[in-house]
């Protein structure tokens, strides 16, 4: 029987059932077919033959190379292969494709024995278009010379009139099998994969494409050598109308394998580098993945063609979680499976991708082709910056990712700063104007929302590394540019409230960030205000408007004022949904914080702990986010006494910001001051007084000396001063210390007002410094003050104004307040014993304090008190860590004292036995440690 002539509908016809059919099961495929073909007999057998033949090649029909009308459907007996081709040794047969036949076959010449693979045209394919077909992939590799590239070694034509052509015969494995069974790591496939890349790149040097990337034609030996093979379906880009253009126009077959083709190729639109940039894409998402971008079980073509034009692949960090369907030669798999063919688990593997994996795989897998990485070579460097900790290119934050990365490097970035926010409005409005089309096309709505939200945060993290005095340009500083906007915006803004708004939090930000937090709240405040004002933007917009509020709210030393404002934006944005993940991430975050200023360390824990696993999963490992919840985190454990946990978490912290920010950004500055304090309390007070004497360097040179930031990082250095001064009675450290704290004291009032919990800190802390030096009328005003100031913001019970408390208790014991100073020391006391700082080192200190004046003033009772207090304070130190153990030995003395004054003699000698060796390895000479040990140690 033959076959009706096969006009352009018939062989379209064709064409559609045998893809339909290959999708089916093999056992579902018979009943489909005799229903879809109904009673044309010879479509069937036409179908069953080229189902036969994908069978046998699984190549072919993903490349259809031969026009239709040339094909000859009726059955035929298959010729054997030749003995020879050319001078070599045919031997069994390696593969057949739709044009062509490759063997393998051998070549003795001087003794040398030589295998190499021969592809000929497959008898009585003798159109003009096959033979122009396998001329152009032979002048394709011709010009191509790279070591992983498959040799063209010698071609020629057959007896029979059959051109062909040899080439190196490689003896591997596809390059995703070889990976599984090798069970290489995502390090060892990216760098793999790298090697396919300059392959690739180097036949894009010589103006080919290869059209048809995919692992059965990237071949990886037993020694580990890549080899690109089959050009079959290159192109030639300078050469447009030879072999593949005209075959395209007169047989109405694309030249593609519908798995791996680029977009434009399956609508047939242009074909440049881009198409196998995007095949690359799909390679690297299969080897890191093991899950195909886009097939699932039961699709067909023309679903995963829609998928292919329509629809986002899945994040790569996000697929591992489930288990892979069959594919090509992939049988199904497990997701436990898949993470052990990578030396992994899905938790593991999951982590490792997400963040710049994730943001590289999908720029390789953008839609547009010009959006896609610009060569096969971009592609490559841009995972070996990964692999490097530097910047990629394809963070979804690429602007401010990158500007920030160049502002580390160049001192002349602020100008860049004054353009930014001059272009953010236009930038602003065009989102604004698309967030108006979101209930027919809210996907892209909410990328654009996204974009704006990370150009606005792209400018805030530039003020964040910069000082509100520095210049733009020659004339005009950036508190100054941001002055300006403001006066400006009654009038400019008049008719547009929801850009108004928008434009009020963002100089609202860029004064926070500045550390003008007084400039800051009324137009935070008055952004708020206005969305409410207009309620159809709630859940799109309220959210963040409130989390602003909240947080300059907090900043500005309000932070029992800042919790409901930020338990509302919690609630805006839990209840929209997944579009305000980041935002409710961030929320969340900022709610710790505050749970932190107010001491409520297990609500602070359960909020930033969700808000850390919130931006893991957005964001991955690696961003800024990241690191900042994970500093707020930190704080917490620290707080609770959890030193180790904190010092764990922090330094995961800093290396995130660190390589998201670059060293000298303010955000970088807070996450190792925090380190080094903990360090610090850790027993390192040599490496925590070089770290914060580097860091006030950095401030000071990058944003000034009145940042709130420099002034915090100054108030560390001078608590080092101050506590070497008071060990080793150094009157030099004590000159330095109060230097320090008063520069620090008057930036702090200047930038965030003189009532600010932080000024009464520093304000405690000066009057200790005054009050060792001798001036104790000097101290008592100072402390005095910092008690108004912090019970006034924060509460007298609070464990920041505890310390306060406890050396203004100091202060009036050296004035002989005896009283006075007993009292309000036993009122800390027993605040701490009862409150959320129990186990800190405030606590300890405290503890010690009240002995101390008990024991000095001798009354009828308080020499059992003053022991109570001594063994609580010796306990809680028996389990410090080692910065804090260091306040052991004066405690210890000082129970020994009390001990004397019990009558308790001889537990009094033991205990100071005991004692004295730790006691003469931290006492210095003329310090009062020392002075306390001789006096207990001489002859009584």
């Amino acid at each position: 029987m033959t076959s009706p002539p096969m006009d352009e509908a018939r062989w379209r016809r064709l064409e559609h059932l045998c893809f339909e059919a290959l999708e089916l099961d093999r056992g579902e495929r018979a009943e489909w077919l005799d229903r879809e073909c109904g009673g044309d007999h010879a479509l069937r057998m036409e179908v069953d033959r080229l189902i036969v033949a994908h069978d046998q090649e699984p190549g072919f029909l993903g490349r259809p190379l031969l026009d239709p009308a040339s094909i000859d459907l009726t059955p035929s007996i298959e010729a054997p292969p030749p003995a020879t081709i050319g001078s070599y040794q045919v031997g069994r047969l390696l593969g057949r494709g739709g044009m062509g036949e490759v063997y393998l076959a051998t070549r003795e010449s001087d003794g040398v024995h030589q295998s190499v693979a021969i592809k000929v045209v497959r008898p009585g394919m003798g159109a003009t278009d096959i033979l122009d077909r396998f001329r152009q992939e032979r002048r394709i590799l011709a010009g191509l010379d790279h070591p992983n590239i498959a040799r063209l070694l010698d071609a020629g034509v057959t007896g029979d009139g059959r051109p062909y052509f040899v080439l190196e015969h490689v003896d591997g494995l596809p390059i995703d099998a070889y990976c599984d069974q090798r069970r290489l790591t995502i390090e060892a496939r990216l760098a793999l994969f790298q090697v396919v890349c300059s392959a690739v790149q180097h036949a894009h040097h010589r103006l080919v494409v290869h059209r048809d990337l995919k692992p059965s034609n990237i071949l990886v030996t037993t020694d580990g050598v890549v080899k690109l093979l089959d050009f079959g379906i290159g192109k030639i880009l300078d050469d447009p109308l030879e072999g593949d253009a005209a075959f395209e126009t007169r047989s109405q077959v694309r030249l593609l394998t519908p798995d791996y083709a680029a977009p434009e190729q399956v609508t047939g639109g242009t074909i440049t580098t881009a198409s196998d940039v995007y095949s690359l894409g799909v390679l690297l998402y299969e080897l890191l993945t093991g899950h195909h971008p886009y097939r699932t079980t039961g699709a067909r073509r023309s679903d995963l063609e829609r998928a292919i034009l329509d629809t986002a692949p899945r994040r790569p960090s996000t697929i591992v979680a489930s288990g892979a369907p069959a594919h090509g030669s992939q049988p199904a798999r497990t997701a436990p499976e898949i993470g052990r063919q990578r030396q992994s688990d899905p938790t593991r593997l999951r982590r490792r991708l997400a963040g710049d994996l994730d943001n590289i795989i999908s720029m390789a897998l953008r839609k547009e082709p010009e959006r896609r990485y610009p060569s096969a070579s971009a592609f490559a460097e841009d995972l070996q910056r990964h692999l490097e900790g530097h910047p990629v290119r394809a963070r979804p934050d690429t602007v401010r990712y990158r500007a920030a990365k160049f502002m580390m490097r160049n001192a002349g970035w602020v100008t860049a700063a004054g353009m930014a926010l001059v272009a953010l409005g236009t930038t602003t409005a065009v989102t604004l104007r698309q967030s108006r089309r979101v209930a027919i096309e809210s996907a892209r709505v909410a990328a654009e929302r996204d974009k704006a939200f990370e150009v606005r945060s792209f400018l805030m993290e530039m003020f964040g590394a910069s000082g509100a005095s520095q210049s733009v340009g020659d004339t005009v500083t950036i508190r100054r540019l941001l002055d300006l906007q403001v006066a400006s915006l009654d009038k400019t803004y008049a008719t547009q409230p929801e850009l108004k708004a928008e434009m009020l939090e963002v100089l609202a930000d860029g004064y926070d960030r500045l550390g003008l937090i007084q400039d800051a709240l009324p137009l935070a405040q008055a952004a708020v205000d206005l969305r409410r004002a207009h309620p159809e933007t709630e859940g799109a917009e309220l959210g963040p408007a409130l989390n602003l509020l909240g947080w300059v709210t907090h900043e500005s030393g309000r932070s029992a004022e800042a919790e409901p404002i930020l338990r509302e934006a919690i609630a805006v944005q839990r209840a929209a949904g997944p579009p305000q993940r980041e935002g409710l991430a961030r929320s969340l975050n900022d709610l710790g914080v505050v749970f932190n200023a107010l001491a409520r360390y297990p609500a602070a824990d359960t909020v930033l702990t969700e808000a850390f696993a919130l931006r893991l999963d957005l964001l991955g490992p690696d961003h800024r986010s990241v690191g900042i919840t994970g500093n707020n985190l930190a704080a917490t454990y620290y707080f609770s006494g959890r030193l180790p946990d904190a010092i764990r978490v922090q330094e995961l912290a800093v290396e995130a910001i660190r390589r998201s920010l670059g060293p000298e950004h303010q955000r970088t500055v807070v996450a190792m001051s925090n380190l080094a304090a903990f360090r610090r309390t850790n027993g390192d007070w040599a490496g925590a007084e070089s770290t914060f004497r580097e860091l006030l360097a950095i401030q000071e040179r990058v944003q000034g000396p009145d940042h709130p930031v420099t002034a915090r990082t100054r108030t560390q250095v001078a608590q080092m001063l101050l506590e070497r001064g008071m060990d080793r009675a150094d009157s030099a450290a004590l000159t330095a210390a109060e230097s320090e704290y008063r520069l620090a004291l008057g930036a702090l009032e200047r930038s965030l007002g003189a009532d600010h919990p932080q000024v009464g800190v520093t304000l405690a802390a000066l009057a200790l410094v005054v009050s060792e030096r001798g001036d104790q009328p000097g101290a008592l005003a100072l402390g005095e003050r910092a008690l108004q100031v912090l019970a006034r913001s924060l509460g007298r019970t609070h464990p920041t104004t505890l310390p306060a408390l406890t050396r203004l208790a100091l202060v009036r014991w050296r004035l002989g307040q005896v009283d006075w100073a007993i009292d309000h020391q036993r009122e800390a006391v027993e605040a701490y014993r009862t409150g959320a700082a129990s186990a800190s080192p405030d606590a300890s200190r405290a503890e010690g304090g009240l002995c101390d004046f008990l024991l000095g003033r001798g009354g009828a009772g308080d020499a059992a008190e003053a022991a109570s207090s001594c063994a609580r304070a010796a306990t809680a130190l028996n389990s410090a860590p080692p910065g804090v153990r260091r306040n052991a030995p004066y405690v210890f003395l000082r129970l020994v004292q009390a001990y004397r004054a019990l009558g308790r003699g001889r537990e009094a000698d033991s205990l100071l036995a005991t004692v004295l060796p730790m006691v003469d390895s931290m006492a210095a000479p003329g310090g009062s440690l020392r002075l306390l040990r001789d006096s207990l140690a001489s002859p009584r």
